[in-house]
């Protein structure tokens, strides 16, 4: 029994997302149901009109089936075909103007490319030909190559339909069909995928067909008709995710095909020639504030789900994730992560992040916005020294603090703070000029710095993200020894703190050029006894665990005086003390 021409084109009104969006067809059905005319109006139907599966062509003049036959199937014979579909016996005898129905089933498809919209790192291309290349953005794939990802690459690509393909990092797969067919631009694609991860979003485009589009691996396929997937394969595992619409995964194809349909939100893994029920993804991680704005590289993104066993990041320049620029896997710990990923250029982006379970599988996207402004770089701190130390207690201290030099930079700026937050930074300088140092005097007291370069653009300054603060601690000076003298030895005591070793040192040359005692000791003490009566000088220094040297403290001047000593080595004593040449007087 033939379908009538009525039958084929009515528009069912209950259906209005049918034809919400051919007017046109809904107009011509009218007219040819009510009989009103065997001639339609001019551009009421205009050639390559979709209804269904079927083209709808407007005669024109001269123009029989066979030609009809010949221009869109590429085969004369079909006119026969196409006769019967629209009960035309003669078709020498078509009125311009008569609606032709065409079934798609017969228009010829041809082969197509996809075009390389971005790629990150090293991403080859192997032909047919064996013929094998590295891949550029603005390139282009065909029906038999092979892509390959390395572990930090990836490659971005839309089919003429605008189908987005996102080949993950450390991929391989095959693009086993890549057709198109002519009039309706109906695209049908798939790819072989041998590992790694895939993710496809594949629109339905109104009066463009819906695309057959496929990712098989030697495990199973999934099949869609316009949504949004994920798939990933690793030799033990196929994994599916459903972002949008619904995906047919099924084990293979013939009689022993099992197959499951896998809605929006849900995912499942096959393994074993099983495909397990449907679970419902993880749902989007969260993000942890302050990502909003970036000033260094690489850029930080904290992530948490409290079932996330890992967390899959990549950077873009569109909101749709089309143009990546980056993309990174940080493993979870209780939940949490932080992804770091570098080498961007400034300016505004988008983070499409996601949590992975731990059975494998990729949860619902999340997508911000973020800025990066990390250029003209902070220079490179050269002086790291965080201590520094007077050689008089209470006096303000020599210190400094020393940057690279940078090619283009017209100058620094320099904040000194007493907190690592700089919200009240008590110094804040431009320093101009090729200058990577600053010295300075500070009291004792623990101090933060940091600095940033000034670039000029178009002959205005620049200012670039400010370095990571740098710790500066201004040590007191240390006090000079105490001196306690007896008979026999002489006694020295000093300030000390936990950890610390100590250099003692004794001189009779105020500079101590030639050190008369020079100690090591592990408390701050020291006793001496049998030095020869003279003036001298006693210094100490500290000796922190961290390898830290302290400066010297002030020099203690003491006197060893000359005791007259009996045979056994006793002092000579009177009811005054100690006796010596002053006695005689």
């Amino acid at each position: 029994m033939h379908e009538s021409l009525c039958d084929l084109i009515q528009p069912d009104f209950s259906k209005r997302s049918t034809f919400q969006h051919r007017p046109t067809a809904g107009v011509i059905a009218t007219v040819l149901c009510l009989a009103a005319a065997p001639v339609l109006a001019k551009n009421e139907l205009s050639l390559g009109a979709k209804i269904d599966d079927r083209l709808v062509h407007t005669v024109q003049k001269n123009e029989t089936l066979s030609d009809i036959a010949a221009r869109f199937t590429g085969r004369v014979s079909n006119w026969r075909t196409i006769g019967r579909l629209n009960r035309i016996d003669n078709d020498r005898t078509i009125p311009v103007g008569t609606p032709v129905l065409i079934p798609v089933r017969l228009l010829p498809a041809k082969p197509a490319t996809a075009s390389i919209v971005s790629l990150v790192g090293d991403v080859q291309i192997q032909r047919k030909s064996d013929q094998s290349f590295k891949a550029t953005a603005g390139g282009f794939i065909m029906e038999g190559d092979r892509l390959t990802t390395q572990r930090n690459s990836l490659a971005s690509i839309s089919l003429d339909d605008g189908t987005r393909i996102t080949i993950r990092p450390d991929t391989s797969a095959v693009v086993r069909r890549l057709r198109i067919t002519p009039h309706i631009n109906k695209s049908t694609a798939q790819f072989f995928l041998e590992r790694g991860r895939i993710e496809s979003h594949v629109p339905v485009v109104p009066g463009k067909g819906r695309p057959d589009y496929e990712v098989v691996s030697p495990m199973a396929v999934s099949s869609v008709r316009g949504t949004a997937f994920r798939v990933g394969y690793d030799e033990r595992r196929y994994f599916n995710e459903t972002l949008s619409g619904t995906v047919a995964v099924g084990t293979g194809k013939g009689k022993g095909n099992a197959q499951r349909l896998v809605g929006k939100g849900f995912g499942t893994v096959v393994e074993s020639g099983r495909i397990n029920a449907p679970v419902s993804l993880l749902d989007a991680a969260a993000l942890q504030d302050g990502y909003q704005s970036q000033d260094k590289l690489p850029v930080e993104f904290s992530l948490m789900h409290k079932d996330a066993a890992a967390f899959h990041v990549h950077i873009s320049k569109d909101v749709t994730g089309a143009e990546i620029m980056q993309a990174a896997q940080a493993v979870a710990a209780k939940g949490a992560a932080t992804a770091r990923l570098g080498e961007l250029p400034d300016g505004r982006y988008f983070v499409h992040y996601s949590a992975v379970s731990a059975s494998g599988l990729e949860g619902m996207p999340g997508v911000a916005s973020f800025q990066l402004n990390a250029r003209p770089f902070p220079p490179l701190v050269l002086h790291r020294e965080s201590r520094f130390q007077g050689n008089h207690p209470g006096e303000d201290v020599a210190v400094t603090m020393e940057w690279s030099l940078q090619d283009g930079i017209s100058g620094y700026r320099l904040q000194i703070a007493n907190d690592a937050g700089f919200q009240s930074p008590f110094f804040d300088r431009s320093i101009e000029g090729q200058t990577g140092r600053y010295a300075g005097k500070l009291p004792p007291g623990t101090y933060y710095w940091r600095v940033a370069s000034i670039s000029l653009s178009e002959g205005a300054p620049d200012q670039g993200p400010f370095g990571d603060a740098q710790l500066l601690q201004v040590l007191d000076g240390q006090a000079a020894p105490a001196i306690e003298q007896t008979d026999s030895e002489m006694r020295f005591r000093w300030r000390g703190g936990a950890g610390q070793k100590y250099v003692f040192q004794v001189s009779a040359d105020p500079e101590f050029g030639t050190p008369t005692i020079d100690l090591t000791v592990e408390s701050p003490m020291a006793s001496l006894s049998g030095l020869a009566p003279g003036t001298y000088f006693a210094r100490t220094r500290s000796l922190y665990s961290d390898g830290f040297i302290g400066a010297f403290s002030p020099p203690q001047k003491f006197v060893v005086p000359l005791h007259w000593r009996s045979v056994d080595g006793s002092t000579w004593r009177t009811e005054a003390g100690p006796i010596g040449p002053e006695f005689d007087r």
